[in-house]
């Protein structure tokens, strides 16, 4: 991968420019930030700080994924591992802001 600051190709799978668009991963933090919008648009009430909200949380879980995923250095076989372990990671936190979100809805219904 080329980068316009860098004079060089990037090859270490571990960069996260390189890691996350490869597989099921982005996709998987695009469904988080949208689960997590709706459950703190739920219980906020207010548009721009649940925007907010849901933006730190991707944002935090992004960045906890790569300093997860920074030590492990090797070949590429080791990437699909890593990353769908990360993917089925991100999916769960979607799946419990969703729930959330569906509880915190019924709770607020009745």
């Amino acid at each position: 991968m080329w980068s316009a600051d860098r004079e060089s190709l990037v090859s270490d799978w571990t960069w996260d420019r390189v890691f996350i668009p490869r597989g099921p991963l982005l996709p998987a933090l695009l469904l988080l930030g949208l689960a997590v919008g709706a459950l703190a648009g739920i219980a906020l009430r207010r548009t721009l700080p649940a925007l907010a909200v849901a933006a730190a949380v991707t944002l935090v879980v992004r960045l906890y994924l790569r300093t997860a995923w920074k030590p492990l250095r090797g070949p590429l076989p080791g990437f699909w591992a890593v990353h769908l372990s990360a993917t089925a990671m991100v999916l769960v936190l979607a799946a419990t802001a969703v729930t959330g979100a569906f509880l915190l809805l019924r709770r607020r219904a009745r």
